[in-house]
């Protein structure tokens, strides 16, 4: 409990400032208001990753990651603002309002109140138990362990979908889990604390590793999968490099490779989605053409790349609807129940696609890509503001008490997988709906602690014991 109570002082500060500001919205310019509003946001959540006991917390575990990439979402929130103004004129036709401005410092309120009680609940049951133990038992997990997980999760990622065609749908969530698992892996394995910093380490080993999970990825049209794959290479360098002006410079790299995916992905899209799984590259180099021709598309390019991470933006248009009196009960945790049963045992299960439904409902009735409110936002647009207050607290309870569970009984590899698997749904955490985190979550918890149960026992009694 100190450590939920030592929020209250900058939530305090935060407040008055938030307060301020909103009285003097209409007295100073427009965008120096948005700009001071994403500031203010990125420096309380700053305070509060601070206040994350201990280095390795803060590091690797689920509330550091979510507040830390909070804290970069809201600079990234600043620079659009600061170079491109406010976006309202761009929004959905759907929603087109004359008090967009009033949404963002509802939807930034909300947002903030809402964080502040998911890791005040999270920190309050974790305690210093298991608030983080991916570091701790990284180092018992045994490198022949590695090797034999590897081969499995290589083996279920890469070989088993070339004999059955409808293996992803089949196997539901499980899928994802399991490659996100082989990249976590791959990671461990290669960059673990003892491993030596070389080109063959860092760089070759990642590549030929994942490169099955880059070229599948290629047609995918989605920036995730794409860059997913590319997280252990990308680390490797990382570790390369000696100087922060070296770090700095990849980092900038990073951005420029990133708005080329979002230009890459935009030219995939533009290819007919019937016809996508047949598509070569000659189609996407030729839309690839097109799109460099377009005037200014470069800066439309680093807009767009800017505006995807704008979360106080995109958390602000959902406003609107609650705004409007409008409820939708199937964004909420409840309606996540039924997603936890694979297609192989439901075979007539309904599609959960919130992100495209969103979309629809934002955009028109014809679009293909998905769009997201905000994980509370989607909290209070399928429960209202009270319920969503109260659920967020017990959100963070809840994964506290699965980290609990996962401490007391799993295996050093399932401990570490689950882990880390929360730190990514940490860092996507505000992109998803309430009724895709639940059985993600679940899903994620029985599946890293099977894993983990059922290699690290296998692999030890193949391993041949040298005698004492």
């Amino acid at each position: 409990m100190k450590i939920s109570w030592s929020f209250l002082k900058p939530l305090v500060l935060y407040y008055s400032v938030f307060t301020l500001l909103y009285l003097l919205r209409y007295s100073l310019p427009q965008t120096v208001v948005l700009c001071l509003l994403a500031l203010i946001g990125a420096f309380y959540l700053f305070r509060i990753f601070k206040k994350i006991p201990t280095v390795s917390q803060k590091i690797l575990s689920f509330g550091g990651i979510f507040c830390f990439t909070s804290v970069i979402f809201h600079l990234v929130s600043f620079t659009f603002f600061l170079f491109f103004g406010n976006s309202f004129d761009v929004w959905p036709h759907k929603i087109e309002v004359d008090n967009a401005f009033e949404y963002i410092f509802e939807a930034e309120f909300y947002f903030i109140t809402c964080a502040t009680l998911m890791i005040s609940g999270w920190l309050l049951f974790s305690g210093h138990l298991s608030a983080n133990f991916a570091l701790l038992d990284l180092r018992m997990v045994k490198k022949s362990v590695y090797k034999i997980v590897l081969f499995f999760l290589g083996f279920m990622n890469f070989v088993f979908p070339l004999f059955f065609a409808n293996y992803y749908s089949t196997v539901g969530l499980i899928g994802p889990i399991i490659n996100y698992s082989y990249v976590i892996i791959v990671c461990l394995f290669l960059f673990a604390s003892n491993s030596k910093n070389t080109f063959l380490n860092n760089i070759f080993y990642p590549i030929l590793l994942c490169l099955p999970l880059i070229t599948t990825s290629i047609k995918s049209g989605m920036k995730e999968v794409i860059m997913f794959g590319l997280i252990p290479l990308f680390i490797g360098i990382w570790l390369l490099l000696k100087t922060k002006i070296q770090k700095l410079i990849f980092g900038f790299l990073l951005f420029i490779f990133f708005s080329f995916v979002s230009l890459y992905v935009t030219a995939t899209r533009m290819i007919d989605r019937e016809t996508k799984s047949n598509v070569n590259i000659t189609e996407i180099q030729q839309n690839l053409s097109a799109l460099v021709s377009e005037p200014d598309i470069i800066l439309d390019i680093v807009s767009k790349v800017l505006s995807r991470k704008n979360m106080m933006d995109m958390n602000a248009r959902a406003f609107y609807f609650i705004d409007q009196g409008l409820v939708y009960q199937e964004y909420g945790f409840i309606y996540g129940i039924p997603v936890l049963i694979p297609r192989l045992f439901w075979r007539s299960k309904p599609k959960i696609i919130p992100g495209n439904e969103f979309a629809r409902l934002t955009a028109n009735d014809n679009v293909l890509y998905s769009d997201t409110p905000g994980f509370f936002t989607a909290i209070y647009l399928s429960s209202g503001f009270a319920i969503g207050l109260i659920s967020s607290f017990l959100f963070g309870c809840f994964i506290a008490g699965l980290q609990n569970a996962a401490k007391l009984y799993y295996t050093s590899l399932g401990k570490a997988l689950f882990s880390l698997n929360l730190c990514y749904m940490g860092l996507r955490l505000d992109e998803y709906f309430p009724v895709e985190v639940f059985p993600k979550i679940i899903s994620i918890f029985l599946v890293c602690g099977i894993i983990g149960f059922l290699l690290e026992h296998f692999s030890n009694a193949i391993m041949v014991r040298k005698p004492i």
